[in-house]
């Protein structure tokens, strides 16, 4: 049925699976908004009461059904099974899944905001402070809970990232690919070790624990000064360095971006005018892996290549992400070019990124 209002479906949703009634309302006490990304998404606010997320799979999305049944599979098992509880206090409270309808109901985390938010206000106090919680939080659940080993094979395909298809002699994206990445395919394949590093990644490939799959600065909330991680919708398990990376390289990506890329300025002086310098991030990069590798209970000693693993693979989530945003793109960003070369530097040589990004030495890595 297509429904001329997407709010009345969502209520007549709701209504018929008893989470909101009919006074309710007739009195007014119902509010929602279309708050719709990838999927259809609908805040519902419900005086007096809880608030729901509603998310509907967006039929023009391919799997969407699909990564909304798995997330929904997560919330329900961290709520009912005990092995899970390490993530009880991350996740929003599940409330609804239908699967004919392909709708998820969670609490709405009315009093949130967004991770990026506490960053831009440029406190460095409170951007390591929050820093130092996110770390603390994904090492609480990557290396508090038990190894999932083959447990819930129905909900957990053990996927590997996307981003390993790049290794490929002939990526089958490159099919599907628009003139900005078939650009960058070829300063891809135009790198002999590339292919090499992400065959050797692959193998170093864990699947170990439960990873959210897509942290990224949208995907956190800071409610009642404490972190909340949303959308697992690419839940799975897998390697633990592949969440980590992906807060560093959201930290990076924040930097890059704001590196003026203009006409023929000199890359040294453009990295020197960034509107956000590397060297105002680091406190929170360290805030943060001091956090997780604490977390860990690991020797000092594993530090340095626990770490250079999760730049590697974050720097694999930098490809991803330049190539998620190009799709339709004629041609890369400067910006993109710039990203897509820092990746290939730390994929190259991780050991030297270390130092270099987090501005530590041997002795402070497991500090």
């Amino acid at each position: 049925m297509i429904w001329p209002n997407p709010h009345e479906e969502v209520l007549f949703f709701l209504l018929g699976r008893g989470l909101v009634s009919v006074e309710s309302i007739v009195a007014g006490k119902i509010r929602i908004a279309d708050i719709s990304s990838r999927q259809r998404n609908f805040g519902v606010w419900r005086t007096g009461e809880s608030g729901y997320f509603v998310k509907f799979a967006n039929a023009a999305q391919p799997f969407a059904a699909h990564t909304i049944e798995r997330e929904a599979a997560c919330y329900w098992l961290v709520r009912n099974e005990s092995f899970f509880d390490r993530l009880k206090p991350l996740l929003p409270a599940f409330v609804h899944y239908d699967p004919k309808a392909a709708m998820l109901v969670i609490e709405l985390i009315e009093n949130g905001e967004s991770f990026f938010a506490h960053l831009q206000r440029r406190d460095p106090d409170i951007a390591a402070a929050v820093a130092a919680q996110l770390g603390t939080a994904l090492g609480t659940y990557h290396f508090g809970t038990p190894p999932v080993g083959d447990r819930f094979p129905q909900t957990f395909p053990r996927h590997i990232p996307w981003a390993f298809t790049f290794a490929a002699p002939e990526p089958a994206m490159a099919l599907h690919s628009g003139p900005a990445n078939a650009q960058m395919l070829s300063i891809l394949n135009a790198h002999k070790a590339f292919h090499e590093t992400l065959t050797r990644l692959r193998g170093e490939w864990e699947t170990r624990c439960i990873i959210h799959g897509d942290i990224k600065f949208a995907n956190l909330l800071v409610a009642d000064g404490h972190i909340r991680l949303i959308d697992w919708e690419l839940v799975d398990v897998g390697d633990p360095c592949w969440d980590a990376g992906s807060v560093i390289q959201s930290y990076l990506l924040w930097w890059l971006s704001s590196i003026p890329i203009a006409g023929q300025t000199a890359l040294d002086d453009a990295v020197a005018r960034a509107a956000v310098p590397l060297a105002s991030l680091q406190p929170a990069l360290r805030a943060f892996w001091h956090a997780y590798f604490r977390e860990s209970r690991l020797p000092p000693s594993a530090a340095r290549p626990l770490l250079a693993k999760c730049l590697s693979l974050g720097a694999m989530r930098m490809l991803q992400s330049i190539w998620e945003e190009h799709l339709t793109a004629p041609a890369l960003k400067a910006t993109a070019i710039l990203t897509l070369q820092a990746s290939l530097n730390i994929l190259e040589n991780p050991q030297a990124a270390v130092e270099k990004i987090f501005g530590q030495n041997e002795a402070t890595l497991a500090a």
